[in-house]
């Protein structure tokens, strides 16, 4: 019986670390990837909890992620206090427009695929 009670505790800690984790994460938004380019681009978003629209919500963040060659290793591109629109292929580069975002000096993202290279517009 007090097995059962340990590993029922044990379950509902784990259950809950979990739950809370995926709170605080970065959700996975999209994959970036184009044929003839070797760079891959990985956007995810946070917005509040419990989810709500991003106008009634102050606290979101958006960030670009890339994999460093063959590892799986990732590392942070770019980040800010936004969301990201749709995504728009044009010639060599991507342009991501930046929504909700709190610093409007910046409207979107580009990305070079040929370098990984990231401007702010």
């Amino acid at each position: 019986m007090l097995y059962l009670l340990l590993s029922i505790g044990i379950l509902l800690l784990i259950l809950y670390i979990w739950a809370v984790s995926d709170i605080v994460d970065f959700k996975f938004k999209q994959i970036i990837q184009y044929p003839g380019y070797s760079k891959t681009f990985y956007l995810y978003e946070q917005t509040c909890f419990p989810p709500d629209t991003v106008t009634e919500c102050g606290d979101y963040h958006g960030k670009v992620n890339t994999k460093i060659g063959f590892l799986p290793i990732m590392t942070t591109k770019f980040q800010c206090r936004c969301l990201f629109g749709e995504p728009e292929h044009i010639a060599n580069t991507v342009v991501i427009p930046l929504e909700a975002n709190l610093d409007k000096a910046k409207s979107s993202l580009v990305i070079n695929l040929n370098t990984g290279e990231i401007i702010q517009k």
